[in-house]
């Protein structure tokens, strides 16, 4: 599909809740986007995160003190719209949206731009902030395609000077293998904040590698800019070089996409080897996925309640992984090129709002985007626990337990080794969890690693679903979509992000509280 010039999103968003509208738009200005390689898609696209907002809850507390209001200071910045941050290949760009409920709607307003240096060993290739700000204020995390990680502290950024670039940044890097070599397969792909411990975060790379990256403790003390307001961290910690904790190699096509579930418990790391994979985090095992109909995942997202792993890719199809019955348990069928952006929507009233109920069960809404343009809604309704055809099942993973093979380490003392395949090893070995442990495994098989992963199935035999509402969101590829509680943002491959404002529905306050499973009853 050949899409036009411009960047004018083409009307609103006809949903069964309602229209949605665009009310907010930003442009990063021409040359700003990342290279167009395969559709938007090549080493440095457009990417986009949200995350806490440090200076503007302080803010908010600050003025709810001020006026008497001390019990609702938390509750009030607690309910502040996050921050926006997006890479565009040379550059980061932050921005604020203004309440809902302030006069005006909900406007996207920059709060600044920092240029990468020319020497930070490559473009910004993905991009993560914490969803809490860390007790060191280091809560921005920037990939580059030459394969190191930029840790900042974003308040700082903030604060600078507009025209400096990035500040007192530390550097993780990843080590010895194909991910350190300045290969093509050298990029850092997508990036996770670690539920626990605190301050770890886990990276994807383009060779099929997992890197472990932990802070160091030291930084816990050096919070002088973490909260908004006071001088920024010492230059211990600026300028550090950080090797992997650990490293894994999952694949041998490029991860595409990491995510923690919501309970902590499983890592979903999705690839261009056309498989997705659900690690246990405590044990740092292989125990479950599934393969795609065809080509590779792009993009996944958990439902907030872990039951669930939307997934789309270049099978233009979005499939929904149902993790306790080891499959997928619904395709949709409605984009027309790769999907590149996949989140649920805790926030939405979905078919409910329209009053239409599912039989038994939540309604969840999941949004999407693709390279045809698209911004898809899907009201997804779970089928009964245990209603897969057996065929499409995978083996249970309990009795599999599959440790990753890791992956050398040059960095002495940082990597601890899996024990040896040789067949004189003993049943017992020990391996490196993701959450930092070092976990005794019984009759460990590492040749039954794919036994868990549930196989493709023909077209018929999936469980179809229709998007709910479609719109041509840009004139370019989208790239990436984040679920706000006032809308949806989505960011298209020539740097152009739209804000979708949720319609309001009648008598009910504009803002939903989150149901357990998206779209609620």
């Amino acid at each position: 599909m050949a899409p036009a010039a411009g960047g004018a999103a083409r009307g609103g968003l006809e949903a069964p809740e309602g229209r949605w509208a665009v009310g907010g738009e930003w442009a990063a200005g021409p040359g700003a986007a990342g290279v167009r390689a395969l559709g938007g898609l090549g080493p440095a696209p457009p990417r986009l995160t949200a995350g806490a907002d440090a200076a503007a809850a302080a803010a908010a507390a600050a003025a709810a003190a001020a006026a008497g209001e001390s019990g609702c200071a938390s509750a009030s910045a607690a309910a502040l719209p996050p921050l926006l941050a997006a890479s565009t290949g040379k550059a980061l760009h932050f921005l604020r949206q203004r309440d809902a409920g302030s006069p005006g709607g909900a406007p996207l307003t920059p709060a600044r731009e920092v240029p990468l240096p020319s020497d930070a060993g490559g473009q910004a290739s993905c991009v993560a902030l914490a969803s809490e700000a860390p007790e060191d204020g280091r809560g921005l995390l920037v990939g580059l395609t030459g394969g190191d990680v930029l840790c900042l502290d974003l308040q700082q950024q903030l604060r600078e000077a507009s025209g400096r670039k990035v500040a007192n940044e530390a550097v993780f890097q990843p080590g010895s293998g194909a991910a350190a070599a300045g290969s093509e397969l050298a990029g850092c792909t997508c990036l996770a904040w670690a539920p626990q411990p605190q301050g770890a975060f886990v990276a994807g790379y383009a060779d099929g590698s997992l890197r472990l990256f932990k802070k160091p403790a030291a930084w816990a003390g050096l919070a002088g800019g973490a909260a908004g307001g006071g001088e920024a961290p010492p230059a211990t910690a600026s300028g550090a070089r950080i090797g992997p904790s650990s490293c894994w190699q999952v694949c041998g096509g490029a991860i595409s996409a990491l995510a923690f579930s919501a309970d902590g418990q499983s890592l979903g790391v999705a690839s261009r080897d056309g498989v997705f994979r659900v690690l246990d985090v405590e044990r740092g095992t292989l125990v479950a996925g599934c393969r795609s109909y065809y080509g590779g995942f792009l993009c996944l997202a958990w439902s907030p309640d872990s039951r669930f792993v939307a997934l789309g890719g270049e099978d233009d199809l979005v499939s929904v992984y149902s993790v306790r019955d080891r499959c997928v348990v619904a395709w949709g069928e409605g984009h027309r090129a790769w999907v590149s952006g996949v989140q649920w929507d805790p926030f939405a009233g979905g078919a409910a709002a329209a009053g239409v109920e599912a039989a038994e069960g939540p309604v969840y809404r999941i949004a999407t985007v693709g390279q045809d343009t698209l911004l898809l809604l899907w009201d997804f309704e779970p089928p009964e626990s245990g209603g897969a055809p057996g065929h499409r099942r995978a083996p249970s993973a309990t009795s599999l337990p599959v440790p990753l093979s890791p992956s050398p380490s040059t960095t002495p003392g940082r990597h601890r080794r899996a024990a040896s395949r040789s067949s004189d090893a003993p049943a017992r070995s020990r391996t490196s969890s993701l959450s930092g442990q070092e976990t005794e495994l019984e009759g460990v098989d590492f040749a039954g690693q794919e036994q868990c992963i549930a196989v493709s199935v023909p077209r018929d035999d999936m469980a179809w679903m229709g998007p709910a509402a479609q719109v041509q969101a840009h004139q370019a590829p989208v790239c990436a979509v984040q679920v706000l509680r006032q809308g949806i943002a989505t960011l298209c491959a020539d740097a152009r992000l739209h804000l979708w404002l949720r319609p309001a529905a009648p008598g009910a306050p504009a803002e939903a509280e989150a149901a357990p499973g998206g779209a609620g009853r």
